[in-house]
């Protein structure tokens, strides 16, 4: 189809990223590899020329997280994303100003998250944190999932002819190192 190719460049090559990091044990740069590819699929179908949390949620709710029965909302996901890329850490300013859940990563825990909670429930104590307001997230299946999303993402492109021809144009902007041909 049409520009799709040019489209969809980029999050593969994300997903290349994402897949390499984790495989060297590198989360939280896989995650970060994670939230920008979400950034970046949810710029080139914007109209607008930045790309704001309302975008960003907009992309995960309808890609990520539509179909999923989980406990944390595209805001949270925006708030993780805000605090691991600007600070590394779990807190953001919306989770302390717009009721955004904090988002703390397992990876196919043995434990329960009530178990985890009553493990770390003094260390949350000493950060002011209410286990109310913490979500735990599997960072692979989050990976898996984004995998899923960007062919869900591809799919509803294919239906979506205006969307695709501006967001062909934002992504012929946005980097990407190709070879050069040899003269």
């Amino acid at each position: 189809m049409k520009n799709l190719g040019r489209i969809m460049r980029a999050p593969m090559e994300d997903l290349r990223a994402l897949t390499l990091l984790l495989q060297a044990r590198l989360e939280s740069q896989a995650l970060s590899v994670l939230y920008m590819a979400i950034d970046r699929a949810a710029w080139v179908v914007s109209s607008k020329e930045e790309i704001d949390k309302h975008d960003f949620i907009a992309w995960a709710d309808k890609f990520l997280l539509a179909n999923n029965n989980v406990d944390f909302t595209g805001l949270d996901l925006w708030a993780a994303r805000c605090g691991l890329l600007h600070t590394g850490a779990a807190e953001s300013r919306d989770y302390r100003k717009n009721g955004a859940n904090l988002i703390y990563y397992k990876v196919k825990a043995e434990m329960t998250d009530e178990e985890v909670l009553k493990l770390i429930d003094g260390w949350l104590a000493e950060l002011g944190v209410t286990p109310e307001r913490v979500r735990f997230v599997d960072y692979f299946w989050l990976a898996q999932e984004l995998l899923q999303a960007m062919q869900r993402f591809e799919a509803w492109l294919k239906n979506e002819p205006e969307v695709r021809e501006r967001a062909a144009a934002k992504a012929d902007r946005q980097i990407s190192f190709q070879p050069l041909p040899i003269k």
